[in-house]
C-alpha cells in the first residue's frame, strides 16, 4: 500500500497535477452544491477537499487510516486518524462523503462500507472513486492508482449495494494514458487530457482510469452488524474546521 508521503509526492508532479484537476472536475459535476454539508474525505482525499469547499461545505473533515499522513506526509492536513473497520465518528453526522484512494486497498470491505452507512444521515451520499480493471491506469505501478486493488464496475457496485447503498449514478474519468516522466512528450501528451476525457467516453466507454461511483442509503437499511461504539478520535474536536 502507497504511504500517505508516497501520494503527496505523485499529486506534486505533472501528472498528479493533472489527475487532480480531472477528477475535481468530475467532483464538482456530479456535486455542483455543497451549501451547509458536512463533509467526510475518506482516504487520502486531501487534494480533493477544497473542491468541496468551494461548492459550499460548511465543515469538511478527512479520515485517513495512515499515521503519517498525520505527521506532514498529507499537505492538506486531514485532521482524524481512524481504523478502515471502526471510524472515529458518531453515527449519522455526515451529509456527503468521498471515498479516493481508500476502497482499493481496504481487505475488509464490507465492514468499511457499513462504517460509511452507519456515519451518513439518512439522506446522505457519497461517492466512491476507484481504479478500473481495464483501465491503463491501474498498471501503473509507479501511481496510487496502480499499487492497490483495481475493481470492476460490477464488483464496486456489488459491495455497494450488499452494504445498503442504492445506486444513484456512474462515470468513468481519466481516459489518458499515464506516462511517469516529465518529458516534452509527458507535457504534450498531459496538455491534451481534455480531449481524451471528452472522446474517452464515446470511444473507449469502459476503460476510463476510474470509476466515480455515487450512492446514497438505501431505504431498506444497511447490513445488521453489532452497534458499535465510536473510536476514540485521535486528533482535535470531533469535526473541527480544516483550513484550505
Amino acid at each position: 500500500m502507497c504511504s500517505a508521503i508516497s501520494f503527496a509526492g505523485f499529486y506534486k508532479r505533472l501528472c498528479g497535477r493533472v489527475v487532480r484537476k480531472l477528477i475535481k472536475q468530475n467532483i464538482q459535476a456530479v456535486w455542483p452544491e455543497l451549501q451547509g454539508s458536512t463533509c467526510l474525505g475518506i482516504g487520502y482525499a486531501g487534494p480533493y477537499l477544497n473542491a468541496l469547499k468551494r461548492r459550499g461545505a460548511e465543515q469538511v473533515v478527512s479520515l485517513v487510516f495512515d499515521k503519517a499522513a498525520l505527521e506532514g506526509g498529507n499537505p492538506d492536513k486531514p485532521l482524524v486518524l481512524g481504523d478502515p473497520s471502526h471510524f472515529p465518528l458518531p453515527g449519522k453526522i455526515i451529509n456527503h462523503a468521498l471515498l479516493i484512494h481508500d476502497l482499493e486497498f481496504i481487505y475488509h470491505v464490507k465492514d468499511h462500507l457499513s462504517e460509511l452507512h452507519r456515519v451518513l444521515v439518512p439522506e446522505g451520499q457519497a461517492l466512491i472513486i476507484v481504479p478500473t480493471r481495464l483501465g491503463l491506469w491501474s498498471h501503473a505501478e509507479w501511481s496510487p492508482l496502480g499499487t492497490g486493488m483495481p475493481f470492476s464496475f460490477r464488483q464496486v457496485t456489488q459491495y455497494l449495494k450488499l452494504a445498503g447503498f442504492d445506486i444513484i449514478s456512474s462515470r468513468e474519468a481519466l481516459y489518458m494514458p499515464p506516462v511517469q516522466e516529465d518529458s516534452f512528450f509527458a507535457r504534450a501528451l498531459y496538455a491534451m487530457a481534455p480531449f481524451f476525457e471528452r472522446i474517452g467516453p464515446w470511444l473507449f466507454p469502459f476503460v476510463g482510469g476510474v470509476h466515480m461511483v455515487l450512492v446514497c442509503k438505501s431505504q431498506y437499511g444497511g447490513l445488521k452488524t453489532s452497534v458499535k461504539k465510536p473510536a476514540k478520535v485521535r486528533t482535535g474536536s470531533l469535526l473541527p474546521e480544516v483550513a484550505s
